[in-house]
């Protein structure tokens, strides 16, 4: 296990980005009919109006089965204090189920988020039909910024650059098959777009040990480096894309897509436990081990970080669901590597929901009730906080 360095960082920010294919039940199909939905309007007709149009009704629908259950939901990503109902082009539509995406206001670790993820599910399955293809998945974004001042430093990235490298073997090995090997959420060290030189070291670990590899991030030595380090692709487990963008978050992208709350709460939990153990961990003692760690010591890195987040994170990681996943990763077709693509390249315009939506943030203090301080001394029934922050 890796040891701990006396840093510590009780309170993370982070948001959700949560694909699905949805159709409404039949009672909600009877209220959009009501508002001018068209149940005869397939998502493979070719009326793009009339799709446009039952998008919107859609869309709006869903934003009031979340605020029905008492989630603050919208359709504007500039709000970035209400979850948003967004379309994701990039899904692929089947039988009469549209592509959506949810995407979080933003939350930090000290608030009760798993309780709103719940009423998050509750109010969404009790209007719609969620189907889940291989084409879904969840994104999770995660900084340590609760100011503008400390967002995450050159010291902590390198110490996430690290624990991504170490554990990459094990990620893989915990994910389903569709997420093994995915276009959209490539290994950093073993995927096709993954730079040479790092295949190159991160291949040789049983060789010439983790040594050389931890050596070359400690030469990274500012943010506008670190995009450049990994790739240089938003489309890899770890995205480091948006480092030096207002939100400033290092983004998890490999979880699968998920239909419930426990399964959402799992890969949020799983992917802040994994950063809050990786600040503060001395890596020292693995640069002269030969060996890509087992699931089982990625399941007790996880569980040790999510143990210094406090009560609100616990529970929140399934450790029976943090277990290797044996089947063999899926591979893409010709076909399908072609649409990703152009799919890849109409989305590159676009950029990631959660960054545009965390973005909108004024640089200006937000209110006492509503900063993360407030919110830690509310959880533990102090009602006090002693100054402003601004949003991370």
């Amino acid at each position: 296990m890796a040891s701990s360095s006396s840093a510590t960082q009780s309170i993370l920010a982070f948001g959700l980005e949560m694909e699905f294919l949805i159709r409404p039940n039949a009672r909600m199909t009877s209220t959009l009919i009501k508002q001018g939905w068209d149940a005869g309007v397939k998502p493979n007709n070719k009326d793009e109006q009339r799709k446009t149009t039952n998008r919107a009704i859609m869309h709006r629908a869903i934003a009031g089965s979340l605020r029905a259950a008492g989630v603050p939901a919208g359709l504007n990503t500039q709000n970035f204090k209400e979850w948003t109902v967004v379309d994701e082009r990039s899904l692929d539509e089947v039988g009469d189920y549209w592509r959506v995406e949810l995407v979080s206001r933003t939350m930090f670790t000290v608030e009760i988020w798993q309780y709103e993820v719940d009423q998050v599910f509750r109010g969404l399955l009790a209007d719609w039909d969620i189907r889940l293809t291989t084409g879904c998945s969840m994104h999770v974004h995660v900084s340590t910024g609760i100011t503008q001042e400390t967002r995450y430093t050159m010291d902590q990235i390198r110490r996430i650059m690290k624990g991504i490298a170490l554990f990459d073997d094990a990620i893989t090995k915990i994910m389903p098959a569709y997420r093994k090997n995915n276009e959209w959420a490539m290994s950093n060290f073993q995927g096709r777009e993954a730079p040479a030189r790092l295949k190159q070291l991160y291949a040789a670990v049983p060789t010439h040990t983790w040594a050389p590899l931890f050596e070359r991030f400690d030469k990274v030595k500012m943010k506008q480096m670190v995009f450049l380090e990994l790739g240089q692709s938003r489309y890899m487990s770890w995205n480091f894309s948006n480092l030096n963008a207002q939100c400033g978050t290092v983004e998890f992208r490999r979880p699968p897509a998920v239909g419930s709350a426990p399964e959402a709460k799992h890969w949020a939990g799983v992917t802040l436990g994994f950063v809050s153990q990786a600040l503060i961990t001395d890596y020292t003692p693995y640069k002269s081990s030969k060996q890509y760690p087992p699931v089982i010591s990625l399941s007790r890195f996880v569980n040790d970080g999510i143990n210094r987040l406090g009560r609100t994170c616990q529970g929140a990681v399934n450790n029976a669901a943090l277990v290797e996943n044996r089947s063999a990763a899926a591979p893409h077709t010709a076909a399908e590597l072609q649409a990703i693509a152009r799919k890849k390249a109409e989305k590159n315009s676009r950029g990631s929901p959660f960054v545009e939506k965390a973005n909108s943030r004024p640089n200006t203090p937000v209110s006492r009730d509503s900063s993360p301080e407030a919110m830690s001394n509310a959880s533990n029934g102090s009602g006090k906080s002693r100054k402003k922050h601004r949003w991370f």
